[in-house]
């Protein structure tokens, strides 16, 4: 079910740096299903010790059992403009041409309640 009056505040983007995350991505696509049932999460997470970004922000899927997998980050970018108290849901997801997998998110506004199709607004 969409809501038409929800407001995307976000284009989707790419998460970076998946190809280092490898089992964390096999593990978040051998959960796909959760995700487009709606009952897996995203989370974003600010990591300041990270040794090449202070400003990086990692992105965590949450699977229904509880645990929690580091699939990437918030493109560089981007990041130190990212607005962490915001909602980031899954936009699509699934393995280009060469083989190589892409996860794309973006950030709707939580108190919504869920996220909408193609009839949403971008802001």
């Amino acid at each position: 079910m969409t809501n038409k009056n929800l407001k995307i505040l976000s284009p989707e983007f790419n998460v970076a740096g998946i190809s280092f995350r490898k089992d964390a991505v096999k593990a978040f696509f051998e959960h796909f299903d959760h995700f487009i049932n709606k009952l897996g999460r995203l989370h974003l997470e600010k990591e300041p010790d990270n040794a090449y970004d202070s400003n990086a922000i990692k992105v965590m899927a949450i699977l229904p059992t509880g645990d929690t997998l580091h699939i990437g980050y918030v493109p560089k970018d981007i990041n130190k403009y990212f607005p962490l108290n915001k909602q980031p849901v899954l936009a699509s997801a699934g393995k280009a041409p060469g083989g190589n997998y892409f996860i794309k998110i973006r950030m709707v506004d939580p108190l919504l309640g869920c996220y909408g199709g193609p009839e949403t607004e971008l802001l």
